[in-house]
């Protein structure tokens, strides 16, 4: 036998005291008047040897009952095989306790499911020896966590567990443990709380790799309803000054009841801009659209509240964040001369600056800090200067490339080969534009209707585009040749052109049809941000042209409460990539700094993952292990004695508290009737 907590053993000193009771107990029998007769035939006779056999056996049965409460803190447990475990040997005991917002759910008991899923890690904890090694886990994966601690260093740590915006599936969770177990040579347990959402046998098969008896700990939820917003996104994907912008927002009813004159709130840098009432029935989304003007430059902050009365609330608020820029950089670089048409289409526009440069005399320095960049009239490209034009692309560039109809193929291919582009024959034959890919970003809400073709333009002399080429066709003629094709390519933007912008080539140049094509591929060329990043995904923000001056640290700050901490990141040249976080932050915006100076913004929320309220419950975790033939877990539903059920199907034995604790009880009912019937 031994016993779980031994500490508790010093408690047998305590069995001293009735037996100092009993040895200074001088009790003497008083005198007794009485006035008549009848206290005399109801007197009982008591002889000093019953008086002493009482005494005796009162004093057996407290000692008893003292080593009894004693013993029951100690917890003894028999081994199921003898020499199985010894005292002295230490087993991993790894927990891992699951703080994702779901689990701020109601259970059965009334209780959050966490608070409760706490009172049972600590109980569990205690169901093994004071000097086992514990590692305690919860959703942020943190380093630090990953340290073997004592039984009392676990228990102030559960108690430091917070619910966070922070979630992790299944698989990821044991992947990272097996990892510590393979570490080590003891004996390990592994036990995981959590109301187990979005479960699938598929990810059970993990189990199979782990070597630990693993107990899975299950909380329910009473609850299953839920309002909340899943995403948001710009109807373009490009925001200007002074533009009125329109705001997808998808909002979903996870319940079974309709909502009517719902109230939802859009504040930027955290002042009222525009709010709306919705309708949604129950059981769908909905997407709303919420319009406003952006009077700004700079980076904007921006937040969505709706109003949710029921018990989940953590997923009521949504963040995202963009920077408006003052002005685009557009660099017209020309082999013989400029084009007039190009430099009308910007000159008129103050949302541009528009430089226009020859081919001869490009300062290579300056091309990371262009944002869109026209080869107009190209004839050659020198091997360097194409190398410079591969680099800008890597850099996230955009790139239009417009033939000289002079230029030979061999001259162009040289370039085009490089993008997997092949220029073929002239064709002189008249045609006309056909077909215009209406979906195409550039093209996106520029027809109310596809236009016919009497309105298109007529083109003239044009190269043909070989169809084996990897371009995208976005203006194709009547003749089924490509005027105009993308690719997105080397980490950047390139289109090209079959003809150039004059008048042997058609009337394009002069027809209404150049100014969106050629304006949108400029605005198209400023990489929108992404708006918003999710928590606990692999996702890396990638942050380019950035003036980093001198050495310091990134540092990210929530713009509500201030919080503030380095990422993991990585510095390259003006380029910053920020690494997944794991650090214990919520879900919120963020503003970047280096040393002191703003760089920009960036917005984090939870999983959508957690307001989906869908869990497996006992029965289909436990048809996942019998069909997966797992042997090495156990399931317990954790809303009853969780210490108990541990120690019953641990491989330390079985306990014997239940046993004690009614020993106790029979104790207790033995000396009520020793008072009685002595």
């Amino acid at each position: 036998m031994i016993f779980q907590n031994p500490i508790f053993l010093y408690g047998l000193i305590g069995i001293s005291i009735p037996i100092l009771i009993h040895l200074f107990n001088f009790q003497r029998f008083k005198p007794e008047i009485f006035s008549n007769l009848s206290f005399l035939i109801n007197l009982r006779s008591t002889t000093r040897c019953q008086s002493e056999i009482k005494r005796w056996l009162l004093l057996a049965i407290r000692i008893l009952l003292i080593a009894t409460i004693v013993f029951i803190f100690a917890n003894p447990i028999i081994p199921k095989h003898k020499g199985q475990i010894h005292e002295n040997d230490k087993n991993n005991v790894i927990l891992f306790l699951d703080n994702s917002n779901s689990m701020s759910g109601i259970g059965a008991d009334s209780y959050s499911l966490f608070e409760s899923a706490k009172m049972n890690a600590i109980e569990a904890v205690k169901t093994f020896k004071p000097d086992d090694r514990y590692l305690i886990l919860s959703n942020e994966l943190e380093g630090s966590s990953f340290r073997f601690i004592n039984q009392d260093e676990a228990l102030n740590r559960i108690e430091e567990i917070e619910i966070s915006d922070f979630s992790r599936n299944i698989k990821e969770v044991f992947e990272r443990i097996d990892m510590e177990i393979k570490e080590s040579e003891n004996q390990s347990y592994i036990l995981y709380l959590s109301d187990f959402q979005w479960i699938t046998q598929s990810d059970f098969e993990i189990f199979k790799e782990i070597d630990a008896k693993t107990f899975l700990f299950h909380k329910e939820q009473s609850q299953l309803s839920n309002l909340y917003i899943d995403s948001c996104w710009f109807e373009l994907p490009i925001v200007r000054e002074n533009q009125q912008l329109v705001l997808n927002i998808n909002v979903v009813n996870a319940s079974d009841q309709d909502f009517s004159m719902l109230p939802l709130w859009l504040h930027i840098n955290g002042e009222e801009k525009s709010s709306l009432v919705f309708n949604i029935d129950k059981n769908s989304q909905k997407t709303v659209q919420i319009k406003y003007v952006e009077e700004h430059v700079g980076q904007r902050f921006g937040e969505i509240k709706i109003e949710d009365k029921g018990y989940f609330n953590f997923d009521d608020n949504f963040y995202f964040s963009y920077k408006i820029n003052p002005q685009i950089s557009v660099s017209e670089f020309y082999g013989k001369k400029s084009s007039p048409y190009i430099r009308a289409l910007f000159d008129r526009d103050s949302s541009f600056y528009f430089e226009s440069v020859s081919l001869q005399k490009i300062d290579y320095s300056t091309l990371s800090n262009i944002d869109f960049i026209i080869l107009s009239g190209v004839e050659e490209i020198a091997s360097g200067t194409a190398a410079e034009f591969e680099k800008y692309l890597s850099q996230s560039g955009t790139i239009l490339f417009i033939p000289n109809l002079d230029a030979s193929l061999e001259n162009l291919n040289t370039f085009s080969s490089l993008f997997d582009v092949k220029f073929l024959e002239k064709n002189t034959n008249r045609t006309q534009i056909e077909q215009i890919a209406e979906n195409f970003d550039i093209f996106k809400n520029v027809f109310e209707q596809m236009p016919q073709s009497v309105d298109m333009p007529s083109i003239g002399e044009r190269f043909i585009i070989s169809s084996e080429s990897s371009l995208v066709p976005i203006i194709k003629n009547i003749d089924g040749s490509v005027l105009l094709g993308y690719d997105q390519t080397k980490g950047g933007k390139i289109y090209f052109m079959s003809i150039d912008l004059d008048e042997r080539s058609g009337n394009f140049h002069q027809h209404a049809l150049i100014v969106p094509t050629i304006l949108n591929m400029a605005l198209f060329a400023k990489n929108s941000d992404i708006i918003y990043y999710t928590l606990g995904s692999n996702e890396v923000v990638e942050l380019k042209d950035l003036d980093l001056k001198g050495d310091g640290a990134l540092k990210l700050t929530n713009i509500k409460n201030q919080y503030e901490f380095i990422p993991s990141y990585q510095l390259r040249h003006s380029n910053v990539s920020i690494y997944p976080l794991y650090e214990n932050i919520s879900a919120g915006n963020y503003r970047i700094s280096y040393n002191e100076s703003e760089l920009g913004g960036i917005s984090y929320n939870r999983n959508p993952s957690e307001s989906i309220l869908n869990f497996a419950n006992v029965e289909e975790i436990e048809t996942y292990i019998r069909n997966l033939k797992i042997d090495n877990v156990s399931v317990i539903e954790s809303n009853t004695n969780i210490g108990h059920k541990l120690a019953k199907i641990i491989e330390f034995g079985t306990s014997l508290q239940t046993y004690l604790i009614l020993f106790a009880l029979l104790l207790l009912v033995c000396e009520l009737l020793i008072f009685r019937l002595l």
